[in-house]
């Protein structure tokens, strides 16, 4: 067994190299014709960035650091920037403890993990904000006054109020939302019902000319390929029980011949895959007339329809859906959208919402896309909730100055008052800025991710106390 000892001045590299990352609530600005899009910058790309560059990921610790914050990020979005300001402020403060006490760090701990019991206690409610009570003056609030996102997400907001969803409905729009962007001329975007796909010219001409009603369709949530294997799974074991019996066909050849006898005995006329087909897949499926969709990402709004392996195949997977088309505008529609867009429609689909924005530059699709998922994200944790803070670095901005009345002080003392502090400081996001206390906010962030941001920042430092190695 291998023992690697944590080197925790490399941590200390990284607070230096955020530190001017996180100093203020500086936005990244983008100019798209007359409009200036703008957004709290999302660090966690710089992240990545300054961790690959400083080769440094090699630290078991870091490790550990950044798949923590990663994976706070791909469930909250909006609130990686305070998950890293409260990590670092509880890095600092732990450190500053260290110098000034002999006391250990068990102790520390403890309190660390009294906080944060009372931090989840703390968080729960039942009380809900109604999709009816959303107004266009609450939404521009909430994303942070940008007139362009503000328009993008109230065109949202209205879709759903048409589609008349239900409560329950709208406590997953991240999962009802298909978001589609393009390089075109011009900045466009629509909110549209349904599911659309975008398509390159060649494909798209394919689907002009084909009679696209109920289309016999499955869907892999993979690639489809012999050597494909999910984590975990073991391919060869697998393949070696199914073969055992049989003589004459290599592995690869059963399964091709079991996956193609699947396609013409349920007639199977379009194929959506997550990733790639196999070369030998894509000539059968042209020279059969099969539809094939590859590479689409949002497989998660198809839910229970998708297959990982053939083997796994039944009826039930099968899905009859229709194509139809997304019609150019008018020429002289100055909105108009200009790619190549089909719908895809069946009972699940038709529930869901799209939205299109196409930009002349692909890093203003990036930078549009990134803040208009922070500001739905935020949106669906306001309505999941009932309860919103005030924003704008307020929260990291009162947790930053109450810690500074910790200084000079030792011993026991300290640790009790930084329980006190830390405390309070939480109970301020929780109970200061209710539902109904919205006039005097500027900025408004939702409750639950900065709540878990917290949460987050407390996890990892009371790791960092406990771990003075780690095994290999």
């Amino acid at each position: 067994m291998n023992v690697t000892h944590i080197d925790y001045s490399k941590f200390e590299s990284i607070y230096h190299s955020l530190r001017p990352l996180l100093a203020n609530q500086e936005i990244t600005k983008c100019i798209v014709k007359d409009d200036c899009i703008s957004l709290i910058k999302c660090p966690f790309q710089e992240i990545e960035s300054i961790i690959d560059g400083n080769l440094i990921v090699k630290d078991k610790f870091i490790q550990l650091l950044i798949n923590t914050i990663s994976s706070f990020h791909n469930s909250n979005v909006c609130s990686t920037k305070t998950a890293i300001i409260f990590t670092l402020i509880l890095f600092k403060e732990i450190k500053y403890f260290k110098q000034i006490n002999n006391l250990d760090n068990r102790k520390l701990s403890n309190s660390l993990n009294k906080i944060l019991a009372k931090s989840i206690e703390l968080i729960k409610s039942e009380h809900l904000i109604h999709l009816r009570d959303l107004n266009e003056n609450f939404i521009k609030s909430l994303c942070r006054n940008d007139n362009s996102i503000t328009h993008l997400v109230n065109s949202f907001v209205k879709k759903l109020k048409n589609k008349k969803f239900d409560q329950d409905d709208i406590l997953y729009l991240s999962s009802n939302t298909n978001y589609l962007s393009n390089s075109t001329n011009s900045f466009n975007f629509r909110v549209k019902n349904g599911l659309y796909l975008s398509l390159n010219d060649e494909i798209y001409s394919k689907f002009k000319h084909l009679n696209l009603k109920n289309l016999q369709t499955i869907i892999f949530d993979a690639n489809i390929s012999y050597d494909y294997a999910h984590l975990g799974f073991n391919k060869n074991l697998n393949m070696e029980k199914f073969t055992s019996n049989l003589s004459g066909y290599s592995s690869d050849e059963i399964w091709f011949n079991k996956l193609t006898n699947i396609l013409l005995s349920y007639k199977i006329e379009m194929i959506i895959a997550k990733g790639y087909l196999d070369k030998k897949v894509q000539d059968f499926c042209d020279l059969n007339n099969i539809l094939v969709l590859k590479n689409f990402k949002n497989l998660n709004l198809f839910r229970n329809n998708c297959l990982t392996y053939i083997e796994d195949f039944d009826e039930e997977k099968l899905l009859s859906v229709e194509i139809s088309f997304l019609e150019k505008e008018s020429k002289f529609d100055e909105k108009c959208l200009s790619g190549n867009y089909i719908k895809i429609s069946n009972s699940d689909c038709d529930r869901l919402i799209s939205i299109i924005i196409e930009s002349r530059l692909k890093i203003n699709e990036t930078i549009i896309l990134e803040s208009l998922k922070h500001n739905l994200k935020r949106l669906e944790n306001v309505l999941k909730n009932g309860y919103y803070v005030k924003g704008g670095g307020f929260i990291e901005e009162f947790l930053g100055n109450n810690i500074k009345y910790l200084k000079g002080i030792n011993g026991d003392l300290y640790l009790e008052y930084a329980k006190e502090i830390l405390e309070n400081s939480f109970n301020v996001l929780c109970n200061l800025f209710k539902s109904n206390q919205s006039d005097n906010m500027i900025y408004f962030d939702d409750f639950k991710s900065k709540s878990k941001a917290w949460q987050t920042a407390l996890w990892i430092n009371n790791i960092y106390l406990n771990t003075d190695l780690l095994l290999d």
